[in-house]
């Protein structure tokens, strides 16, 4: 059994993470952000009630403990009490904490991505020299790859590569800046996943970026969009990436200090998406042109405003289609008997359906109002 430590746990994955930690009776330590022992405790129920079936709630709330805290402050606002007694519990650290709005200015992404990051690692450096800390997991993304065109290899960071955006840009800074805890003696793993989406069954209480896309599609906002028919998407459910993270992180027999690229071998067309998307929920698809084209087209007001937040999104990850070496991740999966299940167009298929099934998605526009970018 390990006492573990999570930051982002309130995130899309950090649930998914928190639900595999369980099944193996560990116990979690969560940061959450709360303005008081009230609101924390609301959280946390929250955060239980939407990943756990009702028989497992008890057991959840048992193993599950809240830590008020904030990644963006010096020793992430951890009370000195509770900072001594993890010093003394944790053994293992995963950072899920990030935010992943393309549209943020780098200064403004900084201050939760890296230096939230270094918050952490202080403290972490910390918890090393007088606690119980042995390794820590960092969730990274693939697109650190940015606009590099060529194999990204697992022990490449930094490859002279531009960025789409700011995010990409933080997370290869957080990365870089993880280089300098090594050196202090920190063991760090990163996870690098590709676009995270659902698994089936869907949960209803944790909305994909796969799942605000088709939000949009379904309402048939957009007529045309800029991107090729035939250009990929690189998707990955989040089971498997549970299933990835968790089983190399608790390998007790891997090499220190590695990178491990959690990405789908097989890529789904921009079209294929299209075409099942707008079949299975019978709207009209929309039609692909080319950037210059997209700019010049009459866009109405609502049309303008969706484009600021979800064209950077696409631009990254639709336009570019990066090849990334996996020899770190294979080698340890197969050692453990692991088979991931890769997505394909049949489970993108079976997503769709189980979207239309549930009702979250609709044809009306009003249901955009809550969409969250910032997740």
């Amino acid at each position: 059994m390990n006492n573990i430590f999570l930051t982002g746990a309130t995130g899309f994955l950090g649930g998914y993470l928190i639900k595999s930690f369980l099944e193996e009776d560990n116990n979690v330590y969560v940061l959450i952000r709360a303005r008081n022992n009230k609101e924390l405790l609301e959280r946390k129920e929250k955060l239980i009630k939407d990943m756990f079936p009702v028989d497992l709630i008890s057991k959840a709330e048992q193993k599950i403990h809240a830590i008020r805290g904030d990644i963006k402050k010096v020793r992430l606002g951890i009370s000195k009490e509770d900072f001594l007694y993890l010093q003394k519990k944790i053994n293992i650290v995963f950072n899920s904490a990030a935010i992943t709005a393309f549209d943020w200015p780098l200064s403004k992404i900084r201050k939760i991505n890296v230096l939230g990051t270094e918050h952490l690692m202080d403290m972490l450096l910390t918890w090393k020299h007088h606690g119980a800390l042995e390794t820590i997991n960092h969730i990274s993304t693939s697109y650190v790859v940015g606009k590099y065109s060529d194999i990204f290899y697992e022990n490449q960071t930094n490859v002279n590569q531009e960025f789409n955006n700011s995010y990409e840009q933080s997370k290869f800074e957080s990365e870089q800046l993880l280089e300098i805890y090594k050196k202090k003696g920190l063991i760090i793993d990163v996870f690098r996943p590709s676009i995270i989406v659902d698994s089936i069954p869907v949960n209803i209480n944790r909305i994909s970026l796969l799942l605000r896309f088709l939000k949009i599609l379904v309402a048939e906002i957009f007529n045309v969009i800029p991107f090729k028919d035939e250009t990929r998407m690189n998707f990955i459910s989040v089971d498997n990436v549970v299933k990835a993270i968790c089983t190399i992180a608790f390998d007790k027999e891997k090499k220190p200090n590695k990178v491990y690229h959690i990405v789908n071998p097989n890529f789904i067309l921009f079209k294929e998406l299209l075409d099942y998307g707008s079949k299975t929920f019978e709207v009209t698809r929309p039609v692909c042109l080319s950037e210059e084209d997209f700019q010049n087209s009459k866009l109405s007001f609502i049309q303008r405003r969706l484009s600021r937040y979800i064209m950077p999104y696409l631009k990254a990850y639709v336009n570019h289609s990066p090849i990334f070496d996996q020899s770190n991740t294979k080698t340890i999966l197969e050692k453990n008997n692991v088979v991931l299940k890769y997505m394909d167009i049949d489970y993108l298929d079976q997503i769709f359906k189980e979207y239309k099934d549930k009702g979250l998605v609709s044809k009306d526009k009003k249901s955009l109002k809550s969409l969250n970018f910032d997740d």
